[in-house]
C-alpha cells in the first residue's frame, strides 16, 4: 500500500531502497514469506529484527521488469478488491431481501410477497419442535486421536471440523449449533448438510417435516437466536429451548418453495462469486 504523510510505530522495520517498492512488497509477501517466517524469533511475541531482515537474499530483475510485474499484480489486486465490494453488496442485498420476505417481529405476513400469494392470508406459527424431527440420539462425537482420515465430512457446531473414514447419516438434514457456535442474526447458526456425513454432539440434528428446509434455514439465519441461549461456560442452545423457538411460515408448500428458490438462487450467486474470485466478505 502506498500512503503519504504517515507516522510509523517502533514495531515496524522501515526500508529505503532503489527497488520498486510495490514489486518488493509483493516479493516479500509472496515467495519470501516462508523464509522471513524462519528468521522471526520469539514465542508469545514474535519479532523480526532488522539485523535478520538484512540477511534475506532475494533475486531482483531489471527496473523495467520490476515495474511490469508490479503493474500486473497491482491490477489483479484492484480487480479482486472491486469484486470483494460487489460481493459485500450482494450480501447486503441478500440480508435485506430476507428481512422483506419474512414477517417482522410482531407481524404475521411479510412486507414483500409474490403476486399470486398476496391474498393468501397470514402465515402459520408453530414451535420448531412441532415442524421438525430431532435426530440428536444418532449423533456421536469422535475424539481427534480416534479419527481416521477419509472422505466423509465430520460436522460440529459451525460446519465441517474434519474428514473421516465413516458416516452415520446419509440424508439431507438441518444442523444448528448447540454449543461453541454463534447465534446472532445472520451468523449462519443453522445450515443444511446432505449426503453421507458424521455429526458430533455440538450440533442439533433436525429433519424438517412441515416446512421447506431451505426456507427454515434462512428464517433461522435471519433470527437472533441468542435470547434462547443459556449458560456461560460454555453458552448453550439446549434442545428444550431450541424446540420452543416460534417459526413463522406460509401454509402453502408452493409459496414456501418460491421463497426458498428465490433465496437459494441468490445464495448460489454469492457462493459462485466468492469461489470464482477467492474473496471473503469483509
Amino acid at each position: 500500500m502506498l500512503v503519504d504523510k504517515v507516522a510509523l510505530g517502533s514495531d515496524l522495520n522501515v526500508l529505503r531502497t532503489d527497488i520498486n517498492g510495490i514489486f518488493l512488497s509483493y516479493l516479500l509477501n509472496g515467495v519470501c514469506r516462508d523464509e522471513i517466517s524462519k528468521k522471526a524469533q520469539g514465542d508469545s511475541v514474535v519479532h523480526l529484527y532488522a539485523s535478520q531482515l538484512k540477511l534475506l537474499k532475494v533475486e531482483i530483475p531489471s527496473r523495467a521488469e520490476q515495474q511490469k510485474i508490479a503493474d500486473c499484480l497491482s491490477s489483479i489486486d484492484e480487480l479482486i478488491t472491486a469484486e470483494a465490494k460487489k460481493l459485500d453488496a450482494l450480501k447486503v442485498h441478500n440480508k435485506g431481501l430476507m428481512q422483506q420476505l419474512f414477517p417482522r417481529e410482531g407481524e404475521t405476513v411479510p412486507r414483500l410477497r409474490f403476486p399470486e400469494f398476496r391474498d393468501a392470508g397470514e402465515w402459520d406459527c408453530k414451535p420448531l419442535g412441532e415442524i421438525c424431527d430431532v435426530l440428536n440420539n444418532r449423533r456421536k462425537p469422535v475424539t481427534s486421536s480416534d479419527r481416521l482420515g477419509g472422505i466423509y465430512p465430520y460436522y460440529g457446531a459451525s460446519g465441517v471440523v474434519d474428514y473421516i473414514d465413516d458416516f452415520i447419516f446419509d440424508d439431507r438434514l438441518l444442523l444448528i449449533g448447540e454449543d461453541g457456535a454463534k447465534w446472532a442474526a445472520f451468523e449462519n447458526s443453522a445450515f443444511i448438510v446432505e449426503g453421507k456425513f458424521w455429526v458430533n454432539n455440538h450440533a442439533h440434528v433436525l429433519k424438517t417435516r412441515l416446512v421447506n428446509d431451505v426456507l427454515l434455514e434462512n428464517y433461522l439465519t435471519m433470527l437472533d437466536l441468542s435470547p434462547y441461549v443459556t449458560g456461560a461456560a460454555p453458552p448453550k442452545l439446549t434442545l428444550g429451548k431450541l424446540k420452543g423457538i416460534p417459526v413463522l411460515f406460509p401454509p402453502s408448500g408452493v409459496e414456501q418453495q418460491k421463497i426458498a428458490d428465490c433465496l437459494s438462487s441468490l445464495d448460489d450467486l454469492i457462493t459462485g462469486f466468492r469461489e470464482q474470485w477467492n474473496v471473503k466478505p469483509r
